[in-house]
């Protein structure tokens, strides 16, 4: 019989600048500086990762489709703006 164990990622229970500050505080007191260094890095990925996690939530589900009339009106409002913000970006370089 094998046993197999996941990855623990510690950065996966950073979520919180509370929870983050003691992690912090606790790796600086350790003697190794590598042990810092590799808590700084778990806040950089924990941080990213709660961006995301926020920015999703945030996010408003999309419209539903009623007909197949709807979705060609909403893929060509998507190109339509696509198109004016490249028109856009252009002029603005030159």
């Amino acid at each position: 019989m094998t046993v197999e164990f996941a990855a623990f990622e510690v950065s996966d229970y950073l979520d919180d600048e509370k929870v983050i500050a003691e992690y912090l505080l606790a790796a600086a007191e350790d003697p190794d500086a590598e042990v810092l260094s590799r808590a700084k890095s778990d806040v950089v990925k924990a941080r990213a990762a709660n961006s995301i996690r926020k920015a999703m939530k945030a996010m408003e589900p999309l419209p539903r489709v009623e007909s197949p009339n709807h979705t060609v009106a909403i893929v060509s409002a998507i190109l339509i703006l696509t198109i004016v913000a490249q028109i856009l970006l252009v002029k603005s370089w030159t």
